[in-house]
């Protein structure tokens, strides 16, 4: 008799850890209004006000990404679009709570301002739960500063309150497959 242990269901995660990041973020985080008062909530700042249309500097940031995304068009075999691009920054005590961000393909997030000592990564929900106990089941991928994390966009996740003075800083975009 033996015993076969069958994975049917893998949800893939793509990272990318973007080459020259400090030269890159310098642009990355000259690119949004950070002035603009309206941008900034009650437990951030965003620029997703942009109703979910990209924001007025997404060629832009894709320019400065485009060597560093070569491997994610080969992946997908360039059969995708990016749809909305937006950051968000997180002060102390901020965070963003369980969200996905729909059925459009894939979605990104750029760790623009992480410290790996200060900072948790994104945490991820399964689509399912655990068997065991019926509890969630969650990861947090290991990034640092200037990593992207490609995950379906389907997926629930969130940023822990941030316990840190040092401000916490992501892009994230969604993809269309075409």
């Amino acid at each position: 008799m033996s015993l076969d242990v069958l994975k049917p269901w893998t949800v893939d995660f793509i990272k990318i850890s973007i080459e020259d990041w400090q030269t890159k973020k310098e642009k990355i985080l000259g690119l949004p209004d950070w002035g603009e008062d309206s941008l900034w909530l009650n437990d951030h700042f965003t620029d997703f006000a942009y109703n979910y249309q990209a924001a007025p500097y997404t060629q832009e940031f894709l320019e400065i990404l485009k060597p560093d995304l070569i491997p994610l068009v080969h992946h997908f075999a360039g059969h995708f679009e990016v749809l909305s691009l937006w950051c968000q920054r997180y002060e102390k005590s901020q965070y963003m709570p369980a969200h996905s961000h729909g059925a459009s393909g894939y979605s990104a997030i750029l760790y623009a301002e992480f410290n790996e000592e200060a900072h948790e990564s994104t945490t991820f929900i399964a689509p399912f739960k655990k068997f065991a106990d019926g509890d969630d089941l969650s990861w947090k991928p290991e990034v640092s500063e200037g990593d992207l994390i490609v995950f379906p966009s389907c997926l629930l996740h969130h940023a822990q309150p941030n316990k840190s003075d040092t401000q916490r800083t992501i892009f994230s975009f969604n993809m269309k497959m075409l």
